[in-house]
């Protein structure tokens, strides 16, 4: 067996020192590994229509402030996040390190690992927590049923994404995965994959072991957040039904390099356990939208800077697969252009500031915005009524020849509402400006929106509604707008008043769940 062990056991409550922060800038992360003398030998996206909307709820009532030091005496405050990567020498390959020292004095950490060849030994490393007694937190997914689960902190783990708790600590934990890297931002999960064991060691604390078979061609991942304070306080109401739904390691992976969902049937490529890197991450909106958690604050800086490094140089996430019918229908290929992803991305880097006042992250904001008008200026359907113009946008987009795609209204609602709270967060006028434009595109075409069944078309193209929409996605951003015009103008809009009002309807006639109640 080949053996690698953190050197560090993670006695958290022992004050801080400058020397362990002046370890870490230089690049050595909360974790250190160590390998011992080897052993001889004995792993929303488009469809043909309108996608399944996302099950992502909100957290509720943000905490005040990171918790204190549990010390009297204050460890050297770090109000910036302290980042670091390297590459350590394993036996038989390499291992990757990602780590994060936050400003909460919290823990990041994501490991990759390749092999050279394949050997028959498994590879193990394993890490100490401190603690006398802990359980084991994680949701159970049978046939898309969840359900939580708690068990004691000993023998095997369940293989899933889990909240580790002891008397002393606390940490979120994958489950060890191994992957096969694929063309156009895809990544295939191999079947092959070991559960972390645990330990109780006599003289306190709890030794985790985790295990990858050796093998070639593929890379082996693990990744953890540690605090000596709880990261989620379960005895919130909402929190174990938010986190519930915030999955990352079934249809969805956090990995090294951004947020993976299945790869649909219409995707090219595609294929059994293949997931592809979504430009929007709807976990991480919801994390720095109303934060709720020391977890949901501390992951979702995380994720935003991961997803920084994948904006291009236009100013966009790009789409890397290619979609089969936008290909069909409209000759757009791979690497294009989504705009609700895309919006979606950018208003999680705009709630990203207003939570860290991170300025890297406003930034990145105004980028997709000027993306998007240029967008917008390029790719729209012009709607004139009553000397008011207004402008419908195509859903997708890129730089090579293709025929302009339909203007869907949800993705249209959330590009305006998103150019409406960039006005508002940075008061340019420009972005108001092309707000009103993209309003005005639906005002101007209201009644063509309504079908005769009340319910709405999910997009308008040449002219006229087609598809048929979202069973709620669409009503609740509606309510968005009438929201944000409400902020702005002091009231709201008649004509999406009389489309929410339609939808509703319909939605109640057929006992649809799901829609924002809200009162406006």
């Amino acid at each position: 067996m080949y053996i690698a062990r953190w050197k560090e056991e993670h006695h958290m409550k022992k004050i801080l020192t400058l020397g362990l922060i002046f370890l870490f800038l230089l690049g050595n992360p909360s974790i250190l590994l160590a390998e011992e003398t080897p052993k001889p030998e004995p792993a929303s996206p488009v469809e043909t229509g309108p996608s399944p909307e996302p099950i992502v709820p909100a957290e509720t009532n943000p905490p005040s402030g990171p918790a204190s030091p549990a010390e009297a005496s204050p460890p050297p405050k770090v109000t910036t996040p302290i980042e670091s990567t390297r590459t350590d020498p394993v036996a038989n390959g390499k291992m990757d390190t990602k780590s994060t020292y936050l400003a909460n004095g919290d823990i990041y950490w994501m490991k990759r690992i390749h092999f050279n060849k394949k050997l028959k030994a498994s590879y193990k490393m394993s890490f100490v927590i401190p603690g006398k007694s802990g359980t084991f937190k994680y949701v159970e997914d049978i046939k898309g049923v969840k359900k939580w689960r708690t068990v004691p902190l000993t023998g095997t783990l369940p293989k899933y994404v889990g909240f580790i708790s002891t008397d002393q600590y606390h940490m979120i934990v994958s489950h060890p995965t191994t992957y096969i890297t694929g063309k156009q931002n895809t990544i295939t999960q191999s079947s092959s994959s070991t559960p972390i064991t645990v330990t109780a060691n006599k003289n306190g604390g709890y030794t985790l072991v985790i295990e990858f078979a050796q093998t070639p061609g593929t890379w082996n991942e693990i990744w953890g957040l540690e605090s000596t304070e709880p990261l989620i306080d379960w005895e919130k109401p909402p929190m174990e039904a938010v986190w519930l739904y915030y999955d990352l390691d079934i249809e969805r992976k956090w990995s090294w390099d951004g947020f993976y969902v299945k790869t649909p049937a219409s995707y090219s490529p595609t294929g059994k356990n293949m997931f592809w890197r979504i430009p929007a991450n709807a976990v991480a909106l919801s994390f720095v939208r109303t934060g709720g958690s020391r977890a949901a604050e501390d992951l979702g800086w995380i994720m935003l800077r991961v997803s920084i490094a994948h904006q291009n140089k236009d100013g966009y996430w790009e789409t890397g697969p290619r979609s089969q019918w936008l290909w069909k229908d409209y000759g757009v290929k791979e690497g294009f252009f989504d705009t609700r992803f895309n919006t979606d991305m950018g208003l999680a880097m705009l709630y990203g500031y207003r939570m860290y006042e991170e300025e890297e992250f406003i930034r990145s904001a105004e980028r997709y915005a000027n993306w998007l008008i240029k967008h917008a200026q390029k790719e729209h359907w012009t709607v004139q009524k009553e000397g008011q113009e207004g402008w419908l946008v195509a859903d997708y987009g890129q730089q090579a020849p293709h025929k302009r795609v339909h203007a869907s209204l949800n993705h249209q609602l959330a590009e305006l509402n998103y150019l409406y709270e960039m006005f508002m967060e940075t008061q340019q006028e420009a972005y108001r400006v092309y707000a009103d434009k993209l309003l005005y595109g639906i005002k101007n075409t209201a009644s063509l929106w309504i079908k005769p069944d009340g319910d709405l078309h999910y997009a308008y193209e040449n002219g006229k509604g087609i598809k048929p929409d979202y069973p709620y996605l669409t009503y609740n951003d509606l309510w968005e707008t009438q929201r944000i015009l409400k902020t702005l103008n002091g009231e709201v809009d008649p004509d999406l008043t009389k489309l929410m009002e339609s939808k509703k309807k319909f939605m109640d006639k057929h006992k649809i769940k799901g829609y924002n109640p809200r009162p406006l």
